[in-house]
């Protein structure tokens, strides 16, 4: 089942992503996700997003912080410092707009999320234009339906 959902998350967002390994599989079944599949959407949307070939391993997943008490609990939140550290190596030549891309998408989440979905709202928000908005969307690959997902198709 989860190959199955890694799979359409992965045509959707373009990338080839046709198998999950043991231990990534393994870290997800093992993660109680208690911000529900928003939350889990989100793991695999991100993992994609750092995947390199037809394999999604475990060291693309993001980080799933674990309470004292051994209970996983999520990682809420962006961690750009993380995003960047992540990055950072001999060959980048483009972190300034994969930053930018990356704070962008969960900017524009989240205000449609506080906004039930409601562009003009969401855009007023963020001090931008619907227009404005609307492109950084398409650009980004996200489009809105009752939440915020991957995909083609425009509002």
């Amino acid at each position: 089942m989860g190959v199955i959902i890694v799979s359409l998350f992965s045509r959707e967002m373009g990338r080839d992503v046709r198998e999950v390994a043991p231990d990534a599989l393994e870290r997800l079944r093992a993660y109680p996700w208690p911000g529900n599949i928003r939350e889990l959407q989100n793991a695999l949307r991100q993992a994609l997003l750092k995947s390199t070939g037809t394999v999604l391993v475990s060291s693309f997943l993001p980080e799933l912080s674990t309470a004292s008490d051994g209970n996983a609990v999520p990682k809420h939140g962006f961690d750009l410092v993380s995003f960047i550290r992540g990055r950072l190596s001999p060959t980048t030549d483009d972190l300034m707009d994969q930053t930018h891309r990356e704070v962008d998408r969960h900017l524009l989440t989240l205000a449609l999320e506080f906004t039930d979905g409601n562009y003009t709202e969401a855009a007023r928000l963020l001090g931008i234009s619907r227009q404005t908005m609307r492109v950084r969307l398409r650009t980004l690959g996200l489009q809105v339906t009752h939440s915020v997902g991957t995909g083609d198709d425009e509002n």
